[in-house]
């Protein structure tokens, strides 16, 4: 999908690997780590046990496949200089701290939607009993016991959930562009509609812009890498709003781009939501972020990518042992930044903080976004600061 800016004036652990698809079939994947992995988590004296996220996919009406334990395994490699989900410096945390799944697409415009879906199989886990998000969903998806799997919204229920956020005011020039009416079709989305989602479902997200001038898109990879290092501290620690939060995080980017890069929190034990990162066409799941040296501030992103094989992805990390390297094992989910070097890219980012109505009220007259080099980015569409047409007002 083309991303669509906030812009008035330019729209622009269960451990083994499940294969699960929409047609209700199922397969097991043969997996060389499982001894060394269960031998790790009993030696581990601490694991956050977080309920593990499910798909109901047991009709070909969603039509995917999902994947789980892709994370568990990244995060036994050995990967030099890399920040993950559950890794904040160089040392990880328990294997088993997040739940994730990969969500496969088997169409070719529902991206936006099955990386909001893996969103969300990391955060609702981690949301408090008394969130309000438990009260927004309908029956079907609230947790039917304590220790029960955590269902995830299908893609119908995501498109139920936008069509309701434009009908209380949410992102109304979106609404105009889908006609108010999305549910049952092969549109796509986009951030800005994934934002409004998460708005509808009392879900505090920001979409940060990297847009317009190379100045601002340069921000992107030192960004990513101060929210995988907790650069900011930990959300569990400060009262930060997501866009304060992103405000900070790009005050930080700056000063890794001066090679200024100390540790961020590296005591806290808190995993991390995977980004939603946009760009024209397609979108992936950020889930880590790799400095090719110390001496330079070059970045390679680890993401799940819907378009790709979860399934095989799995079956090569679970070979690491048998590859020359560790870094050979990551390759199918290494996404090398120089493809959207040139290109205007969105990243959404949620927190586990909830919304008040009063702050969705606020929203609806704005989409809550910040973006890098804001200044050179005005400059460059010639904008008056304070006028509607500014980028951070929709």
């Amino acid at each position: 999908m083309a991303a669509r800016e906030n812009n008035t004036s330019c729209q622009v652990a269960s451990m083994p690997m499940t294969e699960r698809e929409g047609n209700g079939s199922s397969a097991l994947g043969k997996r060389n780590l499982e001894d060394f992995l269960q031998e790790r988590t009993r030696n581990e004296k601490s694991t956050l046990s977080l309920p593990m996220p499910f798909l109901n996919i047991d009709n070909c009406a969603e039509n995917a496949v999902t994947t789980e334990g892709v994370l568990q395994l990244i995060n036994i490699l050995d990967l030099p200089r890399t920040r993950t989900c559950c890794r904040s410096r160089e040392i990880s945390l328990p294997s088993f701290t997040l739940p994730l799944l990969h969500i496969q697409q088997k169409d070719k415009w529902s991206c936006g939607y099955r990386n909001l879906q893996m969103l969300m199989s990391a955060l609702i886990p981690q949301l408090r009993s008394d969130h309000p998000y438990h009260q927004r969903i309908p029956c079907s998806l609230r947790r039917s016991s304590v220790g029960a799997a955590v269902p995830i919204a299908s893609l119908k229920d995501l498109q139920k959930f936008l069509e309701a956020a434009w009908k209380v005011g949410l992102d109304s020039r979106g609404a105009e562009h889908y006609g108010s009416k999305i549910v049952g079709k092969s549109d796509e989305i986009g951030a800005v509609e994934v934002n409004s989602i998460l708005t509808f479902l009392y879900i505090d997200s920001v979409v940060v812009q990297f847009i317009r001038t190379a100045e601002s898109r340069e921000m992107l990879g030192p960004f990513v890498w101060s929210y995988f290092s907790k650069q900011t501290g930990c959300e569990c620690k400060t009262e930060h709003d997501s866009a304060t939060a992103a405000e900070r995080l790009l005050e930080c980017a700056k000063n890794l781009a001066k090679k200024d890069d100390a540790d961020g929190d590296t005591v806290c034990m808190c995993p991390l939501v995977p980004l939603y990162l946009q760009w024209e066409g397609h979108s992936v799941s950020v889930i880590g972020i790799r400095k090719l040296s110390l001496e330079d501030v070059q970045y390679q992103l680890i993401v799940l990518d819907p378009a790709k094989d979860g399934g095989k992805i799995h079956r090569t990390l679970s070979g690491a042992f048998d590859l020359r390297t560790t870094l050979d094992a990551i390759v199918p989910l290494v996404f090398d930044m120089r493809q959207i070097a040139e290109k205007d890219c969105q990243i959404v980012m949620a927190t586990k903080r909830p919304l008040t109505k009063e702050k969705i009220n606020d929203f609806r007259e704005r989409v809550n976004a910040v973006t890098a080099e804001r200044q050179t980015v005005i400059k460059h569409l010639g904008i008056v600061e304070g006028t509607a047409s500014t980028p951070t007002a929709n």
